[in-house]
């Protein structure tokens, strides 16, 4: 009877254009994120800091607010943005800092699946030297011989692989490293994981909220004094605190920036001498600055004005075809100026 009162229904929604669907096979597609780990809650002091009302977070926003400089005009970056795209209690979250698919279940984890399974094939050894927990919102998946993935962890380590196998791992050694919009010092955390031989790695940007996550979550990681978080306000009043630098490091951070902004960048690099520069734009190819009005400016005549040459061009995916099932054609850029 039972099987005779499923057909029948089945019948009539499949005549009115429906199907019917196992409860199972639906919260594994649309209800809930199958294998997905959770990664541990945030403490009490984790909590009290976290605030967007924090006094300090607040004063730092008020000095970056009495900036008078290009940097602090945002055209994708303004306070509405922050405030809707950045959670301050799982800013590892999908969010502003970092994009994870938010695609069904089952697909978001097979992608993570063919991302880590590239990543361990390619370089498996960098793959090894850095950790994830989940920490602060981030969405990760344990698999059987990779371990635990995220979006963090396996963009980290493609990008410490790319500097590799192009500067050698010998550059690291007492390199200084200066991250212009380092976000909440993702790369900072993991270059000192791979590379604890680092003589120092500086983290600036031009939002405040990203300085005062840095800062906290650099001290998280127990990097508080192998690390500077230098706020735009003091970048400012003393360019010097930059000091000498090896590497700078721009990350998916100067294609959301104006043109006039990313001049302003380069203006306080012209005093550092010769260094490399590794960037990531968010156009695959194409060096875009953008505007408020959501044009775009091709900011590339800017980093050869200032005497950069390429030395070194890649995509993130050099396999086509997992570049074309994780729909990630970006590219990564070395350049060197003597």
């Amino acid at each position: 009877m039972k099987a005779l009162a499923r057909n029948l229904v089945q019948t009539a929604l499949g005549k009115a254009g429906y199907r019917l669907v196992r409860k199972r096979d639906w919260d594994e597609a649309f209800g809930r994120w199958p294998g997905r780990v959770e990664g541990p809650a945030p403490d009490a002091d984790a909590i009290a800091a976290l605030r967007g009302d924090h006094p300090e977070l607040s004063a730092l926003r008020d000095a970056y607010k009495n900036l008078n400089v290009p940097a602090t005009a945002h055209s994708l970056w303004g306070q509405d943005y922050v405030q809707t795209q950045v959670n301050m209690q799982r800013f590892r979250d999908h969010s502003a800092y970092v994009w994870v698919y938010r695609e069904l279940p089952r697909a978001t984890q097979l992608k993570y699946y063919v991302y880590a399974r590239y990543v361990q094939e390619l370089c498996p050894e960098v793959l090894e030297t850095l950790d994830e927990d989940g920490a602060f919102g981030c969405l990760c998946y344990d698999f059987e011989d990779l371990g635990r993935v995220s979006r963090d962890r396996l963009d980290s380590a493609l990008e410490i692989a790319f500097l590799e196998r192009n500067l050698g791992t010998d550059f690291f050694q007492g390199a200084r490293i200066l991250d212009i919009g380092a976000g909440y010092g993702r790369m900072a955390h993991r270059m000192h994981e791979r590379h604890p031989e680092i003589a120092g790695y500086i983290c600036t940007d031009s939002v405040a909220e990203s300085s005062y996550l840095c800062r906290f979550y650099l001290k998280h990681r127990g990097l508080e004094n192998s690390t500077t978080v230098l706020p735009l306000n003091q970048l400012v009043e003393d360019p010097g605190r930059i000091g000498e630098i090896d590497l700078v490091i721009n990350v998916h951070s100067f294609s959301e920036c104006r043109y006039e902004a990313i001049r302003w960048w380069f203006d306080q690099l012209e005093a550092l001498g010769p260094l490399k520069l590794f960037i990531v734009p968010n156009d695959p190819e194409e060096f875009l600055a953008t505007e408020p009005d959501g044009s775009k400016k091709d900011f590339l005549p800017l980093i050869e004005e200032r005497g950069f040459r390429m030395t070194a061009k890649e995509p993130v995916f050099r396999d086509s075809n997992v570049r074309e099932l994780l729909n990630i054609q970006d590219h990564q850029f070395l350049f060197e100026r003597r």
